[in-house]
């Protein structure tokens, strides 16, 4: 089935008639930062009703435990889906290793809003202020409104002349916070790529976070498995590296943006509705 074969009003019902279990975003797609979506927590029971598994895969920098207490906090009933995935908790797990952090120097500093979990100022290494003094970088969740490329100019151009490495724990461009479109940590990382920088990703569109997903569904072939999604870039760039099908909704998700060359979601639906 294609994008452009699928009626607008087609839901959830039909097109994962034929799989067995979803993996689906959370930020655009089940919640905004701020409060769930209207109709996702129908949607999700409808799901659970139906007989097929959900995972949560999140690029969100906070931890698996953190975000399972957000969702609770919003309401969400933990019988509606199996466990969050986070790009946060990959970050976190191999950051956690002292023989990994001292590969990357002995002084960090944190780049990106600071609710993200008490994991980012917990490393084996020692946390600064000044990114001048940094061995490397560690990029979270939201940037600072007035921050832009050509603020980072100088950042960059000091980290590229002493190699230091940028490590992603939020891969997402952008993400729409509370109603609002906000820069997120993986413009930080694009921009510093693009400007020569090495990058350490962690998260969606990469393929190994898709592995901890398949891990908490042991009992589902991976091609019975579907993706849902708001982002061409990531959700549904990273369903097509993993070879599952994709669903990109998107009327709650991001405007715009578009993945790389050639992927298309297996469908579009307006709605996470069933």
């Amino acid at each position: 089935m294609t994008a452009a074969a699928v009626p607008a009003a087609l839901g959830l019902a039909a097109l994962a008639a034929g799989h067995r279990a979803l993996i689906v975003d959370l930020w655009g797609v089940v919640h905004d930062g701020a409060a769930l979506l209207p109709g996702a927590a129908e949607t999700l029971k409808s799901i659970r009703a139906a007989g097929k598994p959900v995972v949560f895969l999140t690029n969100s920098a906070r931890r698996q435990a953190n975000l399972v207490a957000l969702l609770d906090r919003l309401g969400l009933d933990r019988s509606l889906y199996r466990t969050v995935v986070s790009s946060g908790e990959a970050a976190a797990m191999a950051l956690s290793d002292a023989a990994f952090c001292r590969t990357l120097g002995g002084r960090y500093v944190v780049i990106g809003r600071q609710e993200d979990g008490a994991w980012v100022h917990a490393l084996p290494a020692e946390e600064v202020e000044n990114p001048a003094d940094a061995d490397f970088a560690l990029a979270t969740g939201l940037l600072d409104d007035d921050t832009t490329d050509e603020t980072w100019a100088p950042m960059f151009a000091d980290w590229l002349a002493r190699g230091v490495p940028l490590v992603c724990a939020n891969p997402d461009l952008q993400v729409v916070h509370d109603g609002r479109l906000r820069r997120a940590g993986g413009a930080l990382a694009k921009a510093f790529r693009e400007a020569g920088g090495r990058v350490l990703l962690y998260g969606k569109p990469d393929r190994p976070i898709y592995d901890a997903c398949f891990a908490a569904l042991p009992d589902i072939p991976r091609r019975a498995v579907l993706a849902v999604g708001d982002s061409l870039a990531t959700d549904i760039a990273g369903a097509a590296a993993a070879g599952l099908d994709s669903v990109l909704v998107t009327e709650t998700g991001l405007p715009g943006g578009g993945g790389p060359a050639g992927v298309r979601p297996t469908a579009t639906i307006p709605r996470f509705a069933w």
